[in-house]
């Protein structure tokens, strides 16, 4: 009697299903904090891209000053080595052009030309924990695009 009594207790099912599932729960937490991390490098890249092109995008001359927008991209987001690429590039009527090349900063845009300039920011996320199947570092790219202002 005494037997068939301790099998059919429930003392202790409880400890026995947390130990089950608790891996499982402590997955999915880690997991959503990798997301978060790599949801918020993700967003630092596009506000430091966006610095850079705010930077690049002053005049003719600072479109084509790559180290000015490279400090400025690190002086927004800080404490993250980034992959800076600045690129002039200009439209008329519509279509892109080649830029013309000048010493003078200031060029005649009574045809139509139009500067723009596009910055690229590339960082690495890397992750906490090594997971299989997954990479442990993973590129993270964001880019802005403005039109030069003073032209």
């Amino acid at each position: 009697m005494k037997a068939r009594k301790l099998f059919r207790s429930q003392s202790g099912a409880a400890i026995v299903e947390f130990a089950l599932i608790a891996p499982v729960l402590i997955m999915l937490v880690i997991g959503l904090i990798e997301i978060g991390r790599y949801t918020y490098l993700g967003i630092v890249a596009a506000h430091a891209a966006e610095a850079g092109a705010v930077y690049a995008a002053q005049t003719i001359a600072t479109s084509n000053d790559n180290a000015g927008t490279k400090i400025a991209v690190n002086a927004d987001a800080s404490g993250v080595t980034w992959t800076v690429n600045p690129n002039p590039h200009c439209t008329e009527a519509g279509a892109t052009v080649t830029c013309p090349t000048t010493a003078n900063t200031t060029l005649d845009t009574s045809n139509g030309l139009v500067y723009y300039v596009t910055v690229q920011v590339t960082a690495n996320f890397t992750s906490l924990l090594h997971y299989p199947g997954i990479p442990d570092s993973v590129p993270v790219t964001a880019s802005s695009t403005m039109r030069v202002l003073v032209q």
